[in-house]
Formats: C-alpha cells, structure tokens, sequence
C-alpha cells in the first residue's frame, strides 16, 4: 500500500514518499517521482506502477523507439513551451490588468490555473510543434496567440462572493456558457 498520510491510494507496486520521491516499481530505489505506469495490454489484473522519473524516461523511449537521452531532451523541451506558455500569459494578464504584480498568492495560483487549464486546450500538434522552438520564437507565437485575460480579473473567486453560474457566460472571454468551457 502507498505511503501518504493525507488520503488513500489504491492498491500499487512502489511508493509515494514525501518531497516528491519515491520508491520505484521498477528499480526499487528512493528517486524523484517520475509517475504511474498502468499494466500492458492483456494485463490488467497487474496493479499500476509508481516509478521513478529514471524508469520513467526509461519506459518513454522504449515506447517511441527513441534513446533515454532523445527522451530527456523532448521531456526538456515540452517542460520549457509550458513555463514559456505560463510567463507569457502571466506577463500578459499583469499588463491588461495595469498591474506590476500580483495582489496575492491566492490570484497568482488562480491564474495559473486558469492559463494550464488554456495550455491543455492547445492542439497536441500545435504544443508539439511548440516543443520544436527556442525561447525567442516560442515567446513572440505566444504574444501572438489570441487570448483576453482582462475578464479573468474580475471573475477571480478570492475577489468575488458570487457565484458563476452554469449557463452564465465564460469569464475567459471565450463567448461560450461556463458549463461549455472552463466549468468543464
């Protein structure tokens, strides 16, 4: 059973230990987590794996039929499009918003999560093709990219008593009902 002291896991083969470690399913050393692997095909009778980060990369490349270095460096490059996706939109939402920083740590991890919950609305191809970018050019497409954050002040629950309702319409500026977007 996995180690956690604040809810329960099902049942699986390693454990999460604290500070982002864990014990691995695969190798059985203590490492940073890397994540969960769920049995093959035609086995899951198995239990899932929580595997190190190492066997994680591990499993990556033999999968696409790359090197654990080919792996590593993709990994670094998807990691680097979402912090650039993040900064520019942070950026962005300060300037629309006449800020120079945040009001709170309660409205930045607001934002954040409201600009993730935009990066996984990005087409896998386009984030893909982001991957292949350096810094400078994954910037400017991201200024370019059409998106308003002046709304997204006004619609912050740590500023707001009222609630958003289902068929009201979506604070990101999308035009769409909260249910149809963000309150997904």
């Amino acid at each position: 059973m996995v180690n956690s002291n604040s809810f329960d896991m099902p049942e699986s083969e390693g454990k999460i230990l604290d500070g982002g470690k864990c014990e691995c399913g695969i190798c059985g050393k203590k490492k940073k987590l890397g994540g969960f692997i769920n049995p093959t095909p035609g086995m899951e009778d198995r239990i899932p794996k929580i595997i190190c980060i190492d066997c994680m990369m591990e499993q990556v490349a033999l999968k696409k039929g790359i090197s654990r270095k080919e792996a590593l460096k993709r990994r670094k490059r998807m990691f680097d499009a979402v912090y650039a996706f993040q900064e520019v939109m942070f950026e962005r939402y300060l300037k629309e918003n006449n800020k120079e920083e945040f009001d709170s740590i309660e409205e930045a991890n607001e934002v954040l999560d409201f600009v993730r919950r935009c990066w996984n609305r990005v087409p896998k191809e386009f984030r893909e093709m982001a991957e292949t970018f350096d810094k400078e050019e994954l910037e400017k497409t991201f200024r370019e990219l059409k998106l308003d954050l002046r709304t997204l002040s006004s619609s912050l629950k740590y500023k707001t008593s009222t609630e958003i309702g289902r068929n009201d319409p979506c604070p990101c500026g999308s035009g769409n009902k909260y249910k149809k977007c963000c309150g997904r």
